[in-house]
């Protein structure tokens, strides 16, 4: 039986996507500034499960902000990087990107804030 193989996405992402302008993380303290965006996996499938090496693994993401606006301007902006990760030298392969759940606006209900919602599905191996 072979081992299975898991890429760490929500940490290549996170290393990916982060910048001083539009913080990414997979926590989200209290009283952070906005905009930002936070990031957790839902699980996947393998694509191969004879050696469970290339695997279809899915990340929902939720983009706050100030304003609609601007939550959604950090949700398209997390978008168009997605859009060129196969092409990224990381530590795992990303040969397929597909935004399933365009953003969709959904205020935070805890605190009441600007935020979108968007789920996309990755094919990865390491």
């Amino acid at each position: 039986m072979s081992d299975v193989v898991l890429v760490d996405i929500e940490a290549i992402l996170v290393g990916y996507l982060h910048s001083d302008e539009l913080p990414v993380s997979t926590e989200l303290p209290a009283n952070l500034p906005l905009p930002r965006v936070q990031l957790w996996r839902l699980g996947g499938t393998h694509v191969t499960p004879e050696t469970q090496w290339i695997e279809r693994a899915r990340a929902q993401f939720a983009a706050w902000g100030n304003t609609k606006t601007e939550a959604f301007d950090a949700a398209a902006k997390v978008c168009a990087l997605l859009a060129e990760l196969p092409t990224a030298e990381l530590d795992a392969v990303f040969s397929d990107v597909t935004i399933e759940q365009t953003p969709f606006w959904s205020r935070d209900p805890e605190s009441n804030d600007a935020r979108y919602l968007f789920t996309v599905a990755f094919t990865v191996h390491p």
